[in-house]
């Protein structure tokens, strides 16, 4: 087998990363001073602060713009 038949998940630990347009995931840093596009990183962490570090799970997210700035949430009818 070839190692370009190969596909090996990107990032530390083997995390999982996807972009719906290609180069909007910066490469080899989370959290750079400009993201491409102009999109915004946005950290969410699930974990305690009390975790072992090595339990972490966290996700990066790269927005058009900042969650604070999208408006008061509304009821959904359910269908």
């Amino acid at each position: 087998m070839s190692t370009d038949a190969l596909r090996y998940q990107s990032g530390f630990g083997n995390e999982y990363a996807s972009e719906a347009v290609a180069g909007a995931l910066p490469q080899g840093r989370n959290s750079p001073q400009r993201a491409p596009f102009d999109l915004y990183p946005e950290l969410i962490s699930g974990t305690a602060f009390t975790a072992p570090r090595h339990e972490n799970r966290r996700s990066w997210m790269y927005r058009r713009q900042p969650s604070v700035v999208s408006g008061r949430y509304q009821a959904y009818a359910q269908p």
